[in-house]
């Protein structure tokens, strides 16, 4: 793993954490948020060590992991989904929108989150 993706993985395990926390304090809809953005880390990193490209842009990463699937289907169709059903999340927090998960519904989303991500890590971890 290249020292950019595990530095990027790293902020993406941080992320989890954070989100972790404002589950704590009742902060449903930053949760699902800060999930999201935690596998969008990962997914970088994932991109990176699988094409060698740099994505910055989330339709750019979307799309790059539906052409991932084609090589990966079990990971790249994951990563692809869970971005996919999660972004809609992300922009309500962004822009205030009355669309919130519950605090259930973002401790289901923080935990999908973090068993990809760690299908992910191990992934970046072998040789």
């Amino acid at each position: 793993m290249s020292a950019e993706a595990a530095r990027l993985l790293a902020h993406a395990r941080r992320q989890l954490a954070d989100a972790d926390k404002m589950l704590s304090v009742d902060l449903a809809h930053s949760a699902a948020r800060e999930s999201y953005m935690a596998l969008f880390n990962a997914a970088r990193a994932l991109l990176l060590s699988q094409t060698g490209e740099r994505y910055k842009k989330h339709g750019m990463v979307h799309a790059a992991c539906r052409k991932l699937a084609a090589s990966d289907p079990e990971l790249g169709n994951e990563v692809g989904r869970q971005l996919a059903s999660l972004y809609p999340l992300k922009l309500a927090s962004d822009y205030a929108s009355e669309t919130a998960p519950t605090l259930a519904e973002a401790r289901e989303i923080l935990d999908g989150v973090e068993r990809t991500i760690a299908r992910i890590a191990t992934l970046l971890a072998r040789p």
